[in-house]
């Protein structure tokens, strides 16, 4: 049979030029560098299956099992474009080429290029999906090992971008890596919708041969199968499911170096990035830009983009198989998959390297009146004055302090009582001592041991119980790979008995 007429089937003409270079010509290649491998191995397993199903003959099952592991070996490039201008159906003309269309032509047997591509798709996605994870657990190794290095280096916390109340660098660090853990989990459930097969779904409402899906799908690897013929087909909400995911991972880490961006001004001045994640100006010769820090940022944008392109694409198609849904669709998570791998990559190299300028953290913490909190605290505790009323005196207390320039050192009993009196008409009689407890940063952190606290030995159990879980997500990982290889493993040596 002819290239042209197995291609095309009842139409008359090929495809128009412009079709083919800005069509099949980009996807074509892009099927033959993603998904080649994963079709061959869906080949397999099918062929495997007609066969045990006695849908396939044993004889015409090994002369079509023999080209295809000839294929495993790495010959792919013996695959070319042709009239197809579609690579499964020139991967299938190649096959024919190889043993003929009576025999070759049967491999298609109970099977569409519908279920097929969304398999492919699935299986390609699997690999990459969890080394983005791998490397998500690697950068929150990086930020627990700063917490652990950090557990006594005192900072400003921020609300508003004003100093709120005093933490610790490790309470920080913590705090992000709690974020990234979450990120860490919804990709984890991605996963498992992501790892379900659609095969032998046909064009939507399945084959009229006996064919056993659960046999292919554990052939390949799968966790499980989509059932519905339709949804199998129709679905990529596991695109969805793997881009917002992404989406919210970019956003933590963009948040994480728009911090670092802040802090690595002169006005902030808690770290100096390396120069080997800094670049100079071409016309001030003084300067030190984080433009890493800048592209994790503007990256996380992209991502952002890609699930909007996938949400508009999908809105807007019929739940049933079409182009828009098997060929734009996927591009957008490859394109987030790999810019959120960028982004973590950057972000880990960067964390490993910086330098903290713990001097000026503390010194700040100390200095701008962030402990104040804690004196209203002191006087709620000591004097049983309400909260709010102690509020009230705390803030006639700032408000003076500043107007006279002077830092919160400087804050005695007898300032307590005069502003007191202007507030409730009486001195409150505040020990000089508890006022002085409540000035020192270290003293209001070491007081906040509640769960969750900034005390350090409740950020070292954090960190303890972070460290588990980062284990639990490695084992985890471990046991999806190995699960893979070894699916990968036993479909080859089952095709090879056929030999």
């Amino acid at each position: 049979m002819k290239d042209e007429t197995l291609a095309r089937g009842r139409l008359k003409k090929r495809l128009a030029k412009e079709v083919q270079k800005h069509l099949t010509q980009p996807l074509w290649w892009t099927a033959h560098k993603q998904l080649f491998r994963h079709i061959n191995h869906i080949n397999i397993a099918h062929v495997i299956m007609l066969e045990e199903r006695d849908i396939l003959e044993r004889k015409d099952a090994r002369l079509i099992l023999g080209v295809l592991l000839e294929l495993e070996k790495g010959n792919k490039a013996r695959v070319r474009p042709g009239a197809a201008g579609e690579f499964y159906m020139d991967l299938e003309h190649y096959i024919i080429s190889k043993i003929g269309e009576d025999v070759g032509g049967r491999m298609h047997t109970g099977r569409s290029r519908n279920d097929l591509s969304g398999t492919a798709q699935r299986m390609a996605l699997r690999e990459p999906l969890d080394d983005l994870i791998g490397g998500l657990v690697e950068l929150r190794r990086v930020e627990l090992g700063l917490a652990e290095n950090h557990v006594q280096t005192v900072m400003p916390g921020y609300t508003h971008l004003q100093h709120a109340q005093p933490i610790t660098l490790a309470h920080y660090f913590v705090g992000h890596e709690c974020a990234l853990n979450r990120d860490t989990r919804r990709l984890e459930n991605a996963y498992l919708f992501l790892d379900l097969c659609p095969l032998g779904a046909g064009a939507l409402a399945g084959v009229t041969f006996p064919i056993d899906r659960h046999r292919t799908s554990q052939l390949l690897g799968f966790n499980g199968i989509i059932e519905n013929t339709l949804d199998a087909v129709a679905s990529r909400d596991y695109a969805l499911d793997i881009a917002s995911a992404l989406a919210m991972t970019a956003c933590d880490l963009s948040r994480l170096a728009e911090d670092l961006c802040l802090w690595n001004t002169y006005e902030f001045g808690f770290i100096e990035i390396d120069d080997e994640y800094a670049e100079t100006s071409s016309i001030m010769p003084q300067k030190k830009n984080p433009f890493v820090l800048e592209h994790c940022r503007g990256k996380a944008g992209r991502v952002f983009g890609n699930l909007l392109s996938l949400l508009t694409t999908l809105k807007g198609v019929p739940f049933t198989h079409g182009r828009d849904v098997a060929g734009e669709v996927i591009p957008a998570v490859w394109e987030a998959l790999e810019t959120t791998s960028s982004i973590i990559s950057l972000s880990s190299g960067l964390l490993k390297s910086l330098k903290f300028q713990t001097d000026r953290m503390r010194n700040l913490a100390e200095e701008n009146f962030s402990t104040m909190t804690d004196l209203v605290d002191s006087m709620v505790r000591e004097k049983g004055i309400s909260f709010r009323t102690a509020h009230h005196i705390v803030a006639r207390i700032v408000d003076r302090m500043l107007r006279e320039g002077k830092k919160p050192r400087d804050i005695t009993a007898r300032i307590v009582d005069e502003e007191a009196s202007k507030t409730i008409g009486r001195p409150i009689e505040l020990h000089e001592s508890d006022i002085q407890k409540s000035l020192l940063p270290e003293a209001c952190i070491e007081r906040r041991n509640l769960l969750g606290g900034p005390a350090p030995r409740e950020v070292k159990r954090m960190i303890e119980k972070a460290k588990k879980e980062l284990l639990e997500t490695e084992e985890n990982l471990r046991k999806r790979r190995n699960t893979r290889q070894n699916a990968e493993h036993r479909l080859i040596e089952t095709a090879l008995k056929y030999l």
